[in-house]
């Protein structure tokens, strides 16, 4: 081994890499072209740079395909995370818009009852209809009530399909803000004088069956309110020929359903059910100055038995009663 075939053996690593002079490189191949040694360990060394290099681009392949799956992976992250968001959005807008549409519905009917109640004639018949699923019983009310300038009359019918119901049927006369009735059951032919130390009806008295709708309630706080009615469902539907609104609430054991006439804005049918125990349904039909001084007269009580009645709220009890007529009206 002479002089240059140390020099070339310190060049060779660097001649494999190409990393040499072009004067550097013809000095090592004019060497190796005479020097079967050196040529010979250019051969090993060329051989391993290539296994070397064959390796380190396999690596870099395998790293260079994770990474292409991590961020193939995050990209698939993110598009689901734009979606969920996205999805989340638009159910905040739809029940945003939905809970808008329901108040102002909820708002529209409590101005019209509020219209309705403030008229000097008018009139509205109501039927009740109970259903015990437990017993398969049966319970039928009707209530049919006239008002003309400060003067009413109530009819009710109570019938149940099952027994016999005696005092069921009565009418009721009176004027608004007084301390006395009379009250007829025709059955018996009874003609009951009625003095009280109590406002029998106030004006408002007659609709007090609006506070039985739960959606129009108002004994809610703000924060149970605004959730109650962000979760009503609600549908268009026909009753007896009228368009109507159906606001709907589902809990666990039941549902309630409450009927506005897209027209008239006023509730016309509730139907509540708590599954396996009882359903009712409740309808309501308005009428507005059809009532006629006949419709309200007071009977001759001489074709009648008549009874002369007190009845006396003690001062516990009347302080309970108009504390109970504030809360519902």
């Amino acid at each position: 081994m002479n002089n240059d075939c140390y020099i070339v053996n310190d060049l060779l690593p660097n001649y494999v890499e190409k990393l040499l002079s072009k004067e550097t490189e013809k000095f090592i191949e004019n060497h190796i072209s005479s020097c079967e040694s050196c040529k010979e360990k250019l051969q090993i060394m060329q051989e391993q740079y290539l296994d070397n290099k064959k390796n380190s681009e396999e690596e870099d392949k395998i790293e260079f395909d994770f990474l292409k799956k991590v961020k193939k992976k995050n990209q698939i992250f993110k598009i689901i995370a734009i979606i969920f968001f996205i999805i989340i959005f638009a159910n905040i807008i739809f029940a945003y818009i939905n809970y808008n549409k329901i108040t102002n519905i909820l708002s529209e009917s409590k101005i019209s009852l509020q219209k309705y109640k403030e008229q000097e004639n008018y009139s509205f018949s109501k039927e009740n209809y109970q259903l015990d699923l437990t017993t398969q019983k049966e319970l039928y009310n009707y209530t049919k009530y006239y008002y003309k300038d400060r003067i009413y009359k109530e009819e009710h019918n109570t019938e149940s399909f099952n027994q016999t119901i005696s005092s069921g049927k009565r009418t009721e006369y009176g004027k608004i803000n007084t301390k006395n009735r009379i009250t007829i059951y025709p059955n018996t032919n009874e003609y009951y004088k009625v003095e009280t130390n109590y406002i029998v009806k106030s004006k408002e008295d007659p609709m007090e069956w609006s506070t039985s709708f739960s959606v129009l309630k108002s004994d809610f706080n703000v924060i149970a309110k605004i959730w109650h009615d962000m979760n009503l469902e609600i549908r268009n539907d026909r009753y007896n020929g009228k368009e109507c609104f159906v606001l709907r609430d589902d809990w666990k054991s039941g549902y309630n359903e409450t009927w506005i006439d897209k027209e008239t804005k006023l509730p016309i049918r509730e139907i509540s059910e708590k599954y396996n125990e009882n359903y009712n349904e409740l309808t309501i039909s308005f009428y507005s100055g059809n009532v006629t001084d006949e419709d309200v007269a007071i009977p001759d009580e001489n074709n009648y038995i008549v009874k002369n009645v007190e009845e006396t709220l003690d001062e516990k009890e009347l302080k309970i009663y108009n504390e109970v007529m504030k809360k519902i009206y």
